[in-house]
């Protein structure tokens, strides 16, 4: 209840409003479906986002960190031994001509 009687919406903790606002990042949803989903109004998902910005809140949970840093460094072997193939190909094929 607040001071004047009425009820407030359901309270949710940070990692929940920093899930929900990436749907929005995502467009799956707008401010207004969300907002209509979770029980509060559209101004509480704004003011969700301005308090993640204020704080500079990372998006992400720690294992999203640890899994996007496992990514990344997936992604630069894979584009390493793609660039070897490539020169492998190039070199095999001068040398067939």
């Amino acid at each position: 209840m607040s001071i004047k009687g009425k009820r407030h919406g359901p309270r949710f903790p940070m990692e929940a409003k920093i899930d929900a606002l990436k749907l929005l990042e995502r467009g799956d949803v707008t401010v207004e479906q969300l907002a209509a989903t979770l029980g509060v109004t559209s101004r509480s998902i704004r003011r969700w986002r301005e308090q993640i910005e204020r704080l500079g809140a990372n998006p992400l949970s720690a294992a999203e960190r640890r899994r996007l840093k496992h990514l990344e460094a997936e992604l630069e072997r894979v584009k390493l031994e793609n660039a070897i193939l490539k020169k492998a190909r190039t070199f095999s094929a001068k040398r067939r001509s």
